[in-house]
């Protein structure tokens, strides 16, 4: 008789065990306040008119924010940036080598904010790069 009086507690204390768990793995699967799709507009701020800058302006590109992190490709290098608490994020990599083999280094930047589901950001190097106003779907 004992162990049935006490059955319904362990019952009770199992079933309030696994709901907090359940709690737990929702709030881990959250979106971050940033995530989403941004669609808007990219327009050239430097271009050296060769082959690989032509035809940056795009009134329509669109990009992801995931679990805080946004993502693009640039001059062949893969331009990975955490979004901040504030909104900010900045990111830079080595891109395509322009010219003959042995030339400088092509160093890639990516920075911009999110602000209001707006997001406002440069991309890009010495020889070509754009300007970025996205608005969050």
């Amino acid at each position: 008789m004992v162990i049935q009086a006490r059955l319904p507690w362990v019952g009770l204390a199992v079933f309030l065990l696994a709901g907090s768990q359940l709690a737990f793995s929702g709030a881990a699967l959250a979106a971050g306040p940033f995530d989403g799709t941004y669609v808007g507009t990219q327009h050239e701020t430097v271009n050296n008119n060769s082959s690989y800058c032509s035809n940056i302006n795009r009134d329509s590109i669109r990009r992801v924010v995931k679990d805080g992190i946004i993502t693009t490709e640039w001059s062949k290098a893969t331009l990975q940036a955490t979004i901040e608490a504030d909104g900010s994020f900045a990111t830079s990599a080595e891109g395509m080598q322009f010219g003959r083999a042995g030339s400088n280094p092509n160093p890639i930047t990516f920075r911009g904010t999110i602000h209001d589901g707006q997001l406002e950001a440069d991309v890009g190097g010495a020889h070509c790069a754009a300007h970025w106003s996205l608005r969050k779907n």
